[in-house]
């Protein structure tokens, strides 16, 4: 019985097994498209950051602080001569440590 059992199984299963063969072939001789593509753009940047430090060791903090002036007193006039817009440049810390 058991073998009957196995045979009517591996019967039905070759059975679907071709059916799905036959449907897979099918669908690619139906008349069809196929696309592929690739695609870039470039685009002109808009914005950079730009993060600069200026250190200066001097024996007061007095004469440390005016030399670190000057330093981003110049950084920000070579930026500026560079073309970038004086809103656009924006100092965001200072600190001072002995």
């Amino acid at each position: 019985m058991l073998n009957r059992s196995a045979l009517a199984l591996a019967a039905v299963s070759l059975t679907f097994a071709s059916a799905n063969a036959q449907e897979r072939d099918q669908k690619f001789t139906l008349p069809h498209i196929t696309v592929t593509g690739t695609s870039f753009a470039e685009v002109k940047p808009d914005i950079a950051t730009l993060t600069l430090g200026v250190v200066s060791e001097k024996p007061t903090a007095a004469e440390a602080e005016s030399e670190n002036a000057k330093a981003a007193t110049s950084a920000i006039a070579r930026l500026k001569e560079f073309g970038v817009d004086p809103k656009d440049i924006k100092p965001r810390a200072w600190s001072s440590r002995p």
